[in-house]
């Protein structure tokens, strides 16, 4: 609950992907979801930092309906052998206790629909019922008791070798991240994303490049994707691809002060002085204290000739420091 609250606070947004479920498709969502964790908890393959409910062919595959019709099976069962395996029904209870908060009935800021993180304390309710269960069994069919014994034994060091190959996933954020791409895993792009940040962190900008172009083809909303390829563009002396971007990008966020100072001093450097003008100007009317702002608007004023403009600038920059 308070990271829901930290996340809404901050007002971070994942895009409006999330958002195209119809409340059908978010009851059969919440139903799906618990049978997906229930499935990655017994046999946990191709794990990810994250997973997407994506349709095809507009359509949710088929598990998704029939996933109403297991919950309520389950739920019969722990009704029906409440007395016989009441295990059944205190290890449900306690999971479905702790995986509810994070089932996607709607979308709350950059929350994923489904992570495996969202599973960590409720597990313990299934593996409550997978060991009260295994010796259960064995009680009841005593002659199978050892074959019994054997399969958990084998599900167990199962287990062990998943753990230590999953741990090499992880070594990185470019590994962990591309291992979701090659699962299949795009999440509206944010994958691309997010490695391209890391590639762009590492100094390796064509790789970064490349990863927010596959972003933007997947998602041409992700307005970050075009602000971050534009500065790498601008950084590689690309200065007309960098533009492009960048006055893509303030189409979509108008109020970032950088990226329009970015965007000015892209122009003065060009000679396209007018429009060097134009983008200075909006970051002055953005953040109105910026001295630096109107120490480079001086300077456009200076090299297009207008010494007046310049110097009201320039006083206009000593004024906003305090200086007399």
């Amino acid at each position: 609950m308070l990271t829901i609250y930290s996340r809404e606070s901050a007002v971070i947004q994942n895009g409006t992907v999330t958002d195209t479920f119809s409340a059908f498709e978010r009851v059969l969502l919440v139903c799906y979801a618990p049978l997906f964790y229930l499935y990655k908890m017994i046999l946990p393959l191709q794990l990810n930092i994250y997973y997407s409910f994506d349709k095809v062919d507009g359509q949710l595959p088929w598990q998704y309906f029939a996933s109403p019709l297991v919950v309520a099976g389950m739920a019969w069962a722990a009704w029906r052998y409440r007395r016989e395996a009441p295990y059944l029904a205190i290890g449900l209870l306690f999971f479905l206790s702790n995986i509810v908060v994070a089932l996607p009935f709607a979308t709350l800021g950059t929350f994923e629909l489904c992570a495996d993180h969202y599973n960590y304390l409720a597990c313990i309710g299934i593996f409550f019922i997978l060991a009260e269960g295994w010796q259960a069994l064995q009680q009841r069919f005593p002659d199978m008791a050892g074959a019994l014994r054997l399969t958990g034994q084998i599900w167990l060091l199962a287990m062990v070798i998943l753990c230590f190959r999953q741990i090499r996933v992880w070594k990185d954020t470019i590994s962990v991240v591309s291992n979701a791409i090659d699962n299949g895993y795009y999440f509206n792009g944010i994958v691309f994303m997010g490695r391209g940040v890391a590639y762009g962190d590492l100094g390796r900008q064509q790789e970064a490049i490349e990863d927010f172009s596959r972003a933007i083809e997947v998602n041409p909303t992700m307005r970050d994707a075009y602000k971050f390829r534009g500065s790498l563009y601008a950084q590689a002396g690309q200065m007309d691809l960098a533009l492009a971007d960048l006055n893509k990008y303030v189409t979509m966020d108008s109020a970032d002060v950088v990226t329009w100072n970015n965007i000015a001093m892209i122009y003065m450097r060009k000679q396209q002085l007018p429009q060097a003008l134009e983008a200075f100007t909006k970051t002055i009317q953005l953040k109105p204290d910026a001295v630096v702002s109107y120490q480079n608007r001086a300077r456009v004023y200076e090299m297009m000739g207008n010494i007046e403009m310049m110097q009201a600038d320039l006083r206009k920059a000593q004024e906003v420091r305090g200086e007399k």
